[in-house]
């Protein structure tokens, strides 16, 4: 992997590809005491989207991992910069584009993976990506975009980890359980749009290069099952995720269109934009 992919012209930039360079074989976690500096000039952008992409494509080509968050224990703050699922690729880099140094960039996770920010045990992280979402809106970190491109009601409820405690053994005492049920129904109050696959070249350019692509899934009680950030490739519209099938961070060969719809279970998309 080519770790210098930052532009010359954003020099502040290589500060963050040496630190990438030297925790390249390092699981950094709470104890890190690595240093995380990133540009000032990724926040004071006026395409927060392009800032994204060039952090996001430092972390090509590095191993995908299911699970990543589900440790033993009691529920803390994960950072792994080594290999990433879906969703701790797109909190790492959302994180990292907010942040000015290691602390801060603590501080971005946190209040990104976390019901209203706080850390308090497995029932606090924000395990639907639509309540993910609202969240994040909520906290200025995105703007949903959906229903102001075209999207239409999804009109789904989710119940799935209620219904599957099985597959999330970490969710093993009562208190943990009520509390996730309770979030089931906070979502199940929401208003969310999304765009139908079969539209998404009708209004596919108005997405934006650094876009958050939520997909959504026909799963009975889930509301999405994959994300990652909309890029923009010769003028066509791919996705850079975790990839579960290459089984590291790709950018997609296909065009997301293609990508979605050679997967009978994903029925579409939701846009989060910075």
């Amino acid at each position: 992997m080519n770790i210098f992919l930052i532009k010359v012209k954003k020099p502040i930039y290589l500060e963050l590809a040496l630190f990438l360079f030297l925790s390249y074989n390092v699981m950094a976690q709470d104890k890190s005491e690595a240093i995380y500096k990133v540009a000032k000039q990724a926040q004071n952008s006026d395409n927060k989207g392009d800032a994204v992409i060039e952090i996001a494509s430092n972390f090509l080509g590095r191993p995908y991992s299911a699970s990543t968050l589900e440790q033993n224990g009691n529920e803390r703050l994960i950072i792994n910069l080594k290999e990433f699922d879906c969703s701790t690729l797109v909190e790492t880099c959302l994180a990292i584009v907010n942040s000015t140094d290691y602390e801060s960039f603590k501080k971005e996770l946190t209040k990104i993976r976390y019901r209203n920010g706080k850390l308090d045990g497995y029932g606090s992280r924000l395990h639907y990506l639509t309540d993910w979402l609202a969240a994040n809106q909520e906290n200025k970190t995105l703007k949903l975009e959906t229903k102001n491109i075209g999207g239409e009601i999804y009109s789904k409820q989710v119940d799935f980890i209620s219904k599957h405690w099985n597959k999330y053994p970490r969710a093993s005492t009562e208190k943990i359980r009520k509390e996730i049920v309770l979030s089931e129904k906070s979502i199940n109050k929401y208003k969310f749009y999304y765009i139908p696959k079969k539209k998404l070249p009708e209004i596919e350019n108005q997405i934006q290069n650094g876009d958050i692509i939520a997909i959504t899934t026909s799963i009975a009680g889930l509301d999405c099952s994959h994300q990652g950030f909309a890029i923009i490739k010769e003028g066509k519209l791919h996705l850079l995720h975790a990839s579960t099938s290459k089984k590291k961070v790709i950018i997609s060969e296909e065009t997301l269109y293609n990508y979605l719809i050679k997967n009978p279970l994903q029925t579409g998309i939701m846009i989060g934009r910075l």
